[in-house]
């Protein structure tokens, strides 16, 4: 027989195969449920992830030999995400703020994370204010690991959706306008994960990358605001239960 057990929280698990043969037929469920309730113990220490101690079960069945195993579960891992999030864009001088909410799922060391969001900015200028928002949605798919408790995600990103750039004039003499397109952007990311309670654990994030298509707003002809060249970005949210 093989015993599993896995725990979906932190996406860990462990198995052992055993032979009940020496076992007396009226024995064996006790003998099951001891070797599946050491099991259970040793996934909550955090070294049963690389070593399983030994079982021995004197009253039952000879000791049985030690077969460490740390099991690639099969099962997938789902959280839901919530951050709220800054990204900056220096070539444009420009800093959004806003969220975004997210599903993230993990099957072995890989994650696959699917999210929508959005962000907004504004600049004061000497003819009035000149704002740009943006909604997108964005897929990350990369290697994740786990250090201690804490789990790491990594992961290359991409994202598009459509942005909208007005102004606002400043004084009577003034003619504002506005104007929006589809943007896009690629990157790298990096997650971290921290423990805590079963239904939500604080989570942090850095990206970088580039616009591939940017939306800028102009003042007197300069460009003053907008989505547009290198961006740096961090997070910080909430991983809900994963299911």
């Amino acid at each position: 027989m093989r015993a599993f057990v896995f725990d979906p929280a932190h996406g860990l698990g462990l198995h052992r195969e055993i032979s009940l043969a020496d076992v007396a037929e009226t024995a064996r469920p006790r003998a099951l449920a001891l070797i599946v309730a050491e099991l259970i113990r040793a996934l909550g220490q955090d070294a049963a992830a690389s070593v399983l101690p030994k079982t021995t079960m004197a009253e039952v069945t000879k000791p049985l030999s030690p077969s460490p195993h740390t099991a690639e579960p099969k099962a997938v891992a789902l959280a839901m995400e919530a951050d709220f999030e800054v990204r900056s864009y220096p070539s444009r001088d420009t800093t959004t703020w806003g969220g975004r909410l997210g599903f993230t799922t993990g099957w072995r060391s890989l994650h696959i994370d699917l999210d929508a969001g959005g962000g907004l900015a504004s600049k004061h200028v000497d003819l009035g204010e000149v704002r740009t928002r943006a909604a997108t949605v964005g897929l990350t798919v990369g290697p994740r690991f786990k250090a201690g408790v804490v789990l790491i995600d990594l992961g290359l990103r991409a994202d598009a959706g459509w942005s909208w750039v007005d102004g606002v004039a400043g004084s009577t003499g003034v003619r504002a306008g506005a104007g929006s397109d589809w943007v896009s952007s690629t990157g790298l990311r990096l997650s971290l994960e921290a423990p805590g309670n079963r239904r939500a654990r604080p989570k942090i994030g850095l990206e970088g990358g580039t616009c591939i298509r940017g939306l800028s707003g102009e003042a007197n002809g300069q460009a003053v605001v907008g989505i547009a060249g290198f961006y740096w970005l961090a997070s910080v949210g909430l991983a809900f239960s994963r299911l």
